[in-house]
């Protein structure tokens, strides 16, 4: 994520309407080619090789985009990166900034099943034994979601965390314009790329609702003292 960039660098950042966490190293490899330490996206990345030799990108994404380490030391050429208007209840719900009310409504819609539905597996517990809940685990966990519960429908105002909706690809210089409009003409075909690559179905491809794109600076102090 931002924070764990540590690279002066251009971030081409990739504005969409769903969770990047679930697509960002696959798009990135259909827009690029370029793959992380953890190989996530070799099929796009072999789509793109094929799709290169028919229209052959206006510069080598090998010299110019770089990766950077995640929080467990995985490179990768892209990030998850925040989204702006948008943001995270606290629960995976995304919401638009100014839909406070509706979000709020949304959010105790879908906690409050989740803990119904929990509260009927654990009711389940104590006619099956082979399960291994005593007695008194039953009784501990179903006050619990009672409590939970109480809080839900208590609860005054959604959360507002940052949503990070967007992939932000690493680059060691501006990308040109020419650049940034091919691969914004190529972005056009990721959904079909994307039913290509998979064997199963994963539901509609993420839609871009904008790009940007971001100098980013990495901070650096030094203190001296005699010793």
């Amino acid at each position: 994520m931002v924070e764990s960039i540590n690279s002066d660098c251009w971030l081409l950042v990739i504005d969409t309407d769903s969770y990047s966490g679930n697509f960002e190293r696959e798009l990135t490899a259909y827009l690029t080619g370029q793959l992380g330490e953890c190989g996530v996206g070799d099929k796009m990345a072999n789509i793109f090789g094929e799709d290169a030799k028919k229209n052959k990108p206006p510069v080598d994404f090998d010299d110019i985009v770089i990766s950077e380490p995640d929080d467990r030391g995985c490179h990768r050429p892209c990030t998850i990166y925040p989204t702006p208007g948008w943001r995270n209840d606290g629960m995976g719900g995304h919401y638009k900034v100014g839909d406070e009310v509706k979000a709020l409504e949304e959010y105790k819609t879908r906690q409050l099943a989740e803990i119904a539905s929990n509260r009927d597996r654990i009711k389940l517990y104590s006619t099956k034994p082979t399960y291994g809940w005593s007695e008194k685990d039953i009784r501990k966990e179903l006050a619990r979601l009672d409590k939970e519960e109480k809080e839900v429908k208590g609860r005054k105002k959604v959360g507002g965390f940052p949503a990070y909706q967007s992939v932000a690809i690493f680059f060691s210089e501006r990308p040109s314009k020419k650049t940034i409009e091919w691969l914004k003409e190529r972005a056009k075909g990721y959904p079909e790329a994307r039913k290509k690559a998979h064997d199963w179905d994963r539901g509609p491809a993420p839609k871009i609702t904008g790009w940007r794109l971001i100098e980013h600076k990495v901070v650096r102090t030094q203190k001296e003292e005699a010793v």
